[in-house]
């Protein structure tokens, strides 16, 4: 059994303004409910369905990982730890997943054992779940072993900027420690155990050593970006600190940020490529 939790739909423990303004904008029905409980995942899902701030943010990544499915070769299209997301709507015939049964997904496994045959996926999508996997090696030899020669994976993940350091650590629940040795996490729930550096540690700060202990999965793609928008969205859990319509002028100057989104980023959009296919490149700017 799973250690208890502590509330994410509550108090942060952090104190300060922070977490009094975190709570006073919260969704009410998800208020006071434990991380692990699946619960907070039916009623995520019906938060996305009215706030159409946060589906303009989430839409941002989706369109991102459709790309990724046109680029790749033939096979099953998968997203790991689905959760309430609805990434369906921008890949037809997606396989969803998660680590418990919830009326929206297809299949319950764990990132580190999948139920599909040798190179039987075109491409495995992952949307703020790598940092919950605790043994990510062994998530890396598995999507080695069901993708196609050519396939990809393709994450949206938490980047370590100065901006998100600050979001991550004041106003976040979930640890953010990019210090830290091992890739490896502690026991834990499916939500509550995590670190939100670790796939920055993986993929900038220990690329080379995951160059080394994963050759067959080439980095294509580091993006960060995602800054401002969809913070003022309010993601799942709180309610939108801006009307939506705000939000393509806002995401179109992050677009133009260039460089600065190194500073600015919350999020980075990463795709490996098993060898053996032709690479690609770019992204939305």
């Amino acid at each position: 059994m799973d250690p208890p939790a502590p509330a994410l739909h509550g108090r942060t423990g952090k104190g300060g303004l922070a977490d009094w303004l975190r709570w006073r904008r919260m969704y009410p029905e998800l208020r006071g409910l434990a991380p692990d409980d699946p619960q907070i995942t039916l009623r995520q899902r019906d938060v996305l369905q009215k706030n159409k701030a946060a589906r303009f943010s989430f839409g941002q990544f989706y369109r991102e990982l459709a790309g990724v499915a046109q680029a790749s070769p033939p096979g099953l299209r998968v997203e790991i730890g689905s959760g309430a997301g609805f990434l369906e709507e921008f890949i037809p015939g997606l396989v969803k997943t998660d680590v418990v049964p919830l009326p929206f997904t297809h299949q319950v496994c764990r990132a580190e054992a999948m139920p599909f045959d040798d190179g039987r996926v075109g491409a495995l999508f992952m949307v703020n779940v790598l940092h919950h996997v605790r043994r990510p090696g062994d998530f890396f030899r598995e999507a080695v072993r069901v993708l196609a020669p050519g396939g990809r994976v393709a994450m949206i993940e938490p980047f370590n900027s100065s901006f998100s350091r600050f979001v991550y650590r004041r106003l976040h629940h979930e640890p953010f420690d990019p210090d830290v040795p091992s890739w490896d996490l502690p026991e834990g729930g499916r939500l509550s155990a995590g670190n939100n550096a670790l796939p920055w540690i993986i993929f900038v700060r220990d690329r080379a050593r995951f160059e080394q202990e994963h050759p067959s999965l080439e980095i294509e793609r580091v993006r960060p970006h995602s800054g401002l928008v969809h913070l003022l969205s309010g993601g799942v859990t709180t309610r939108p600190f801006v009307p939506a319509f705000i939000l393509p002028g806002l995401a179109a100057l992050e677009r133009r940020a260039g460089r600065l989104m190194r500073h600015l980023a919350l999020f980075m959009t990463v795709v490996l490529k098993k060898n053996g296919g032709a690479a690609i490149h770019g992204g939305p700017g």
